[in-house]
């Protein structure tokens, strides 16, 4: 008892004197640590400075805290708030340094990169060194392995936890100033027989890239929550990313942006990449020209030279076409291009294109198909306000089905239906390789309202539609590459008025006749038309365009089936019916059968004239010219025109009494000298 009574002072006066040395020790070292790092990194560059609230360091507990801390460097600061490292002396019994919990928030860090390396809070890292030191190391490791001996791995590390919050990262190069929030970064179990789980959320505040130029006009954010099994050896790759809130612009492609796209299901690995789908909201491209509501795909697989995808399918498709006079996209006639980098652009594409132009070949692309989405509001919207009047109408899509798009010449189908309303419909039914060289394909138009086309039918006709419908059926046969088919088109009620007295001149030129003729000629007793035209060419180097189009159906098939109504109006008298002929000044646009009169008119003429006073009678607005021709040694004779004037007077009577014609619809001409006596006849 006495001895207890004895040691008992003074061992608690030696333990304290132990706690207190060691309080004296714990802060001495911090102090000497804080004062270490504030000299050294002044050490680093003039002007560099460090300073910190506070600091310590806690031995028994493996803790290091910082708060505070400011780095003064080339005129700028970067702070840290706080930073906290918890570490376990455990792991020491067995070869393993052990850091149980990283904790650092409030900071912001600069970093530079040029062509010496890379500066990171004013401390530059050069790359000389680091690629010296990692040649010493290759070869210390290849020494160390050739020497056929057991490896012992000696010490290893491990972060069993890391977690970042509001840490703002700046980078610079000569191409590309970003900066990068990290609002949190959470990784658990980065250690070698873990998983690493990693949850995070970053905002990208600012992106300016030189080349390509790129500009983010807008911070979007991106979130991250995943796992990354066996890292060490076997790695793959589990999880999702969101990206939310994205508008990129560049001076030569359209601006774009969306509010997100998130990729659901990611399976990476070394060999493969699979994602069970990808969803984008709120797509919207150079200002309203493209949106989409909702773009998704599904069922993603890219391996071993193989990219497939199940459906694709979209909501809202929406796409504004403004054209200018010469009906071209004005979106593509961006002035801001600079020939230097367009020059640039296409030397790097040439030369990249060199580099995968092989591995592209090799690649087999197999897409299930391409839908619109139930319950969607897609349509097209074409604008030209350079026309008059202005062109301004609207296409619903109401169905739209791609199936099995392909690189491997296989069979791909479309179908699509597209109404201005509800009673009008354009339908498109295809079926072809995917080269295209092999196919067929439908295209009905039916009930399509042209008074809402005038401006392009002024444009291309010289004429606007007071009333008209237009109906057509394209059957289209590609064997080849060579293309085959018929047009057969149906106008119903059509009545047009002049517009454009130039147009109207070099159309008229063109057909050999006026439109108005023309189209009196082939219209029906019901005021319709209706014409086949043959298709042919090639598919790879097509020879028409949508004017070319237009001129066929104006020019060359009005002008046949004119010329073809004619013939078969006075058959047998149609066979010399032709189109141009000019008679003593006078241009027919379309020419008869002339006639050779004696002193009357005989059987047989009377029937060819009875046919044309019919066709006449249809034709209310149609106007006969006669005009009579005489041989040179005719026109010898003193009174030559009279003779000649009277035959054409004996057709004119003759048409007036029997045919019921007024005679302010047919015209004599002036007699001419030819090489034959007759009388042409012609409109």
């Amino acid at each position: 008892m006495r001895l207890h009574k004895v040691l008992t002072p003074k061992f608690l006066l030696v333990l304290l004197a132990i706690l207190c040395a060691l309080v004296l020790l714990h802060g001495l070292l911090s102090l000497s640590a804080r004062k270490y790092a504030e000299h050294w990194y002044e050490q680093q560059g003039e002007q560099y400075k460090l300073l910190i609230d506070d600091a310590s360091l806690s031995i028994m507990q493996g803790k290091i805290e910082l708060h505070g801390a400011e780095f003064q460097f080339n005129n700028e600061k970067a702070k840290t708030e706080n930073l906290v490292v918890n570490l376990s002396w455990l792991g020491l019994l067995t070869k393993t340094f052990i850091v149980e919990d990283v904790r650092l928030a409030g900071s912001r860090l600069y970093i530079h990169q040029d062509e010496t390396g890379l500066s990171i809070l004013g401390i530059h890292l050069s790359r000389d060194n680091a690629a010296q030191a990692t040649v010493q190391n290759n070869n210390t490791d290849h020494q160390a392995l050739t020497a056929d001996e057991e490896v012992d791995l000696g010490w290893s590390f491990k972060i069993q936890h890391v977690d970042l919050n509001n840490i703002i990262l700046d980078f610079s190069d000569a191409n590309l100033t970003a900066s990068l929030n990290i609002d949190n970064l959470t990784l658990a179990g980065v250690n070698e027989d873990k998983d690493i789980h990693i949850k995070s959320a970053f905002t990208l505040d600012q992106l300016v890239m030189n080349e390509p130029k790129i500009k983010i006009t807008k911070p979007f954010s991106l979130s991250l929550n995943s796992r990354i099994q066996n890292w060490l050896n076997d790695w793959q790759v589990l999880g999702d990313v969101i990206v939310q809130d994205v508008e990129v612009e560049n001076p030569w492609l359209p601006a774009m942006g969306f509010s997100e796209l998130i990729f659901n299901g990611i399976k990476l690995d070394k060999d493969r990449i699979n994602l069970d789908g990808i969803k984008m909201s709120a797509l919207v491209i150079d200002d309203g020209v493209l949106a989409l509501s909702e773009y998704r795909v599904e069922n993603i697989l890219y391996s071993n030279h193989l990219l497939r995808t199940g459906m694709h399918g979209f909501r809202d498709w929406q796409l504004g076409l403004d054209l200018d006079a010469n009906m071209n996209l004005l979106a593509l006639q961006r002035d801001s291009l600079d020939k230097s980098d367009a020059a640039s652009i296409s030397h790097s594409d040439n030369m990249g294109s060199q580099s995968t132009d092989k591995r592209q070949s090799e690649l087999k692309v197999v897409i299930e198909g391409i839908e619109q989405l139930p319950n969607s509001e897609s349509f097209i919207e074409i604008n030209n306000q350079e026309l008059t009047p202005p062109l301004n109408f609207k296409l619903s899509l109401s169905e739209f089905m791609m199936r099995n798009l392909n690189n491997s010449k296989e069979h791909v189908s479309l179908k699509a239906q597209l109404n201005t309303d509800e009673y009008d419909a354009l339908i498109v039914d295809a079926n072809m390789l995917s080269d295209a060289n092999y196919g067929s394909g439908e295209i009905q138009i039916s009930e399509f309202d042209l008074v809402p086309l005038n401006g392009l039918i002024a444009k291309y006709l010289g004429y606007h539609a007071e009333k008209g419908q237009f109906n057509i059926n394209i059957a289209v046969h590609v064997d080849n590459g060579a293309l085959s088919g018929k047009s057969e088109i149906f106008i119903q009620n059509l009545e047009l008025t002049p517009d454009d007295q130039e147009t109207m001149d070099r159309i008229s030129k063109q057909l050999s006749m006026p439109l108005q003729t023309a189209l009196m000629l082939i219209k029906d007793d019901d005021n319709h038309i209706r014409l086949s035209i043959p298709l042919k060419g090639n598919i790879h180097e097509p020879d028409f365009s949508l004017s070319d189009i237009t001129q066929k159906l104006s020019q060359t098939a009005l002008k046949a089936a004119a010329l073809q109504y004619v013939q078969q109006a006075i058959f047998p008298y149609g066979l010399m019916v032709s189109a141009v002929q000019y008679i003593g000044g006078q241009v027919f646009a379309i020419s008869l059968e002339p006639m050779v009169i004696d002193d009357e008119i005989s059987e047989a003429q009377e029937e060819y004239l009875q046919k044309l006073a019919e066709l006449m009678q249809e034709k209310q607005t149609s106007q006969l010219h006669v005009c009579p021709q005489v041989m040179a040694e005719q026109a010898k004779k003193s009174d030559w025109q009279q003779s000649a004037t009277q035959q054409a007077k004996l057709i004119k009577r003759y048409l007036v009494q029997q045919g019921g014609m007024v005679s302010a619809r047919i015209d004599l001409c002036q007699p001419v000298v030819g090489d034959k006596t007759q009388v042409f006849l012609g409109f």
